[in-house]
């Protein structure tokens, strides 16, 4: 049985203060997760599509999840 991997969803990760370090990212409150991230969507579009092809050039097996940096300018 064959399985075509699928991607989901860009969730964007938003500290409520300074930067996403260690405390932002396990401590509760300290980090807003917006699902779906508030990109355009060509951008949110670009980013599935690369997280796929790198999950299967990886071959990758059931979920992986790729983390994307992307400003605004």
């Amino acid at each position: 049985m064959s399985i075509n991997p699928t991607p989901r969803i860009v969730t964007e990760l938003k500290p409520k203060a300074g930067f996403y370090d260690y405390a932002a990212k396990y401590t509760d409150g300290l980090t807003e997760h917006i699902c779906p991230a508030e990109v355009p969507d060509k951008i949110a579009k670009e980013m599935l599509d690369i997280a796929l092809f790198a999950h299967r050039r990886l071959g990758c097996k059931g979920a992986s999840r790729s983390d994307f940096r992307w400003e605004k300018f």
